[in-house]
């Protein structure tokens, strides 16, 4: 007598009819699915890599477009000054970092303040052929899905040198 576990009848173990259709879709559904999310599309990948060229500075812009809920990500910001600049500004509208946190400024600002919609921090002089580089680390909060826009500023003081429009995705 062959003594079969609960639920499993002798009818489970006789062989049936090939079903190929079942079984080519129970391996290209999540082989599909593994491809998509290597090409990037459901967040992740390299940072997206924007300039903006002006007289008096060049600025680049390495930052995640695409992010998921929960992750982390960094934000960096390089200003090389093709003049000499009084008071070196980086603005940020507010509507970029939205239902994020911003962990980590490196370097620290000499000044941080909010006005006219814009996170402002502020690092004093920079000769001209010199370069500053900021690092933001910061963290995208739960109830954030969506996207949020805005743009990253570069001032010398109240005189705006260059701006770079940014969008970036944020999926469950």
């Amino acid at each position: 007598m062959n003594i079969l576990p609960d639920g499993i009848r002798q009818k489970h173990l006789a062989q049936g009819e090939a079903l190929p259709l079942r079984g080519w879709l129970s391996l290209s559904i999540p082989a599909a699915l593994l491809i998509l999310a290597m090409a990037g599309l459901f967040g992740g990948g390299r940072s997206a890599r924007l300039t903006a060229d002006a007289p008096s500075a060049h600025v680049t812009l390495a930052m995640p477009t695409t992010l998921r809920s929960g992750v982390f990500f960094e934000t960096d910001v390089d200003v090389l000054a093709r003049k000499d600049i009084e008071d070196l500004t980086i603005a940020l509208t507010a509507e970029l970092w939205r239902d994020m946190t911003i962990n980590t400024t490196l370097p620290e600002a000499g000044e941080q303040d909010y006005r006219e919609g814009q996170f402002r921090f502020r690092y004093g002089p920079v000769e001209a052929g010199s370069r500053i580089r900021i690092k933001f680390d910061g963290q995208v909060n739960p109830p954030l899905i969506g996207t949020n826009r805005g743009e990253v500023a570069v001032f010398d003081g109240q005189n705006r040198l260059a701006t770079i429009p940014v969008a970036i995705k944020v999926l469950p």
